[in-house]
């Protein structure tokens, strides 16, 4: 059974969301390849993936409780800090994909990541391939640019422009942290993305949401 625990704090909350180089008057970027530098951050997150990917289909892992603390900050500033558990299963709109299912309405990020479904599949594919990839995708209407970079961690983030008024502007950026052979040690799980944030842009173009969720452990079935 699918367990939550729910901590919710006013605004003002000691453990606020990092909206980090977040802007919402970010510019896109020029369309080009990615450097070698990006690729080699891309193989890594991409072959991390594709272990989770055949790991989670396991009874090792499916079936079992993933543990999430979360920040959620909406478009008045009100901030949230909560705790959320969801049973790793399949997806009841997609059966080739994964999700950590959960009974909560608290904004959280259910999707499981993997080198077969999510946005980077069809760049891991390109991967395996040695083909060129771009920095730019073009998908339902969004203008999407990658970025990857690595620090204490690879990561990569998603930003999503769409035209208005004949201008491209940001409307929403994703960032996801992940454990890779670069940082992998015992007890940790390879290909596990350890933080998730995403900011969308307001009514009110200069405010956002933002929402934070970082992975706490994991309970066997």
């Amino acid at each position: 059974m699918t367990s939550v625990l729910l901590a919710i704090s006013g605004c003002g909350a000691n453990r606020n969301p990092q909206s980090g180089s977040f802007s919402t008057s970010a510019l896109m970027d020029a369309t080009r390849d990615l450097t070698n530098e990006e690729r080699t951050i891309a193989t890594r997150i991409c072959y991390a993936y594709q272990s989770k990917n055949s790991n989670f289909k396991l009874q090792t892992y499916y079936g079992g409780t993933f543990n999430f603390n979360v920040d959620y900050k909406d478009c008045s500033n009100s901030t949230s800090n909560y705790s959320i558990s969801g049973v790793l299963s399949t997806s009841p709109k997609d059966t080739r994909s994964l999700v950590y299912s959960t009974t909560s309405t608290a904004q959280f990020n259910k999707a499981v990541q993997t080198s077969q479904t999510g946005f980077l599949s069809q760049l891991c594919t390109k991967i395996q391939n040695n083909l060129a990839i771009s920095n730019t995708v073009l998908d339902s209407g969004n203008t999407i640019q990658i970025v990857f970079n690595s620090t204490d961690m690879d990561a990569y983030t998603l930003q999503y422009f769409s035209s208005v008024n004949g201008v491209m502007k940001i409307n929403t950026a994703e960032t996801f942290k992940v454990r890779t052979q670069f940082n992998i040690v015992a007890n940790q799980i390879l290909g596990m993305d350890e933080s998730y944030t995403k900011q969308l842009v307001c009514t009110d173009p200069t405010e956002f949401t933002e929402l934070r969720q970082i992975y706490s452990n994991f309970t066997p079935k």
